[in-house]
């Protein structure tokens, strides 16, 4: 037993060198940003973070923004004043923030449209977005079973951001869903002789 101690010291000493060298090299590329309560950031879309949209992830928008700092979460942490429609944690990793610029700093001074879209109506004390017309129905492979989505147009929002909701998502809005189902079953039925 005593011949092994000084190669199992020599192993813990290379992977405790090993650890100190991947440290050094990420501290050498990363440099922390922090952030005060009340400043503007951009948040960087990855897998995971998502805005509602039916264009193809890879000409998505990279960032999205700006969002005011509600509050700090630790070391490394946001709260983010978000959207509901958005569907993301409020709280966010530093690495997935960056501050955003402020207009008179844009340094191509490009007008930047204001879209006026109507605020959600409260609804058992739950914001809810109105929709105005399902567009279109599909079915989705999820697990070893099959969930129905909805094509989702909102009331004064662009075609643009349309975006695909599961069946469970639309829970107050099951008139509507009705209402399409049968508009889709008449308009099967007057296509069959």
């Amino acid at each position: 037993m005593t011949e092994y101690r000084p190669t199992h010291i020599d192993a813990k000493d290379a992977i405790a060198f090993a650890a100190m060298k991947m440290k050094e090299y990420y501290d050498s590329k990363h440099t922390p940003i922090f952030f005060k309560v009340g400043d503007l950031v951009n948040l960087r879309l990855h897998r995971g973070f998502t805005v509602p949209s039916i264009q193809h992830k890879k000409i998505q928008q990279q960032f999205v923004g700006p969002f005011r700092i509600l509050e700090r979460i630790g070391r490394l942490a946001y709260r983010l004043e978000l959207p509901g429609i958005m569907r993301i944690h409020p709280v966010v990793s530093v690495a997935h923030l960056q501050p955003a610029t402020k207009p008179e700093e844009d340094p191509f001074q490009r007008p930047r449209p204001q879209l006026q879209h109507p605020l959600p109506v409260i609804v058992d004390g739950e914001q809810e977005f109105v929709i105005e017309r399902l567009l279109r129905r599909r079915k989705i492979r999820r697990g070893r079973g099959f969930s129905t989505e909805y094509l989702v147009r909102w009331a004064g929002y662009r075609p643009e951001d349309d975006a695909w909701y599961n069946i469970k998502d639309l829970g107050n809005a099951k008139e509507l869903v009705e209402d399409f189902e049968r508009r889709t079953r008449e308009e099967e039925e007057a296509v069959l002789p």
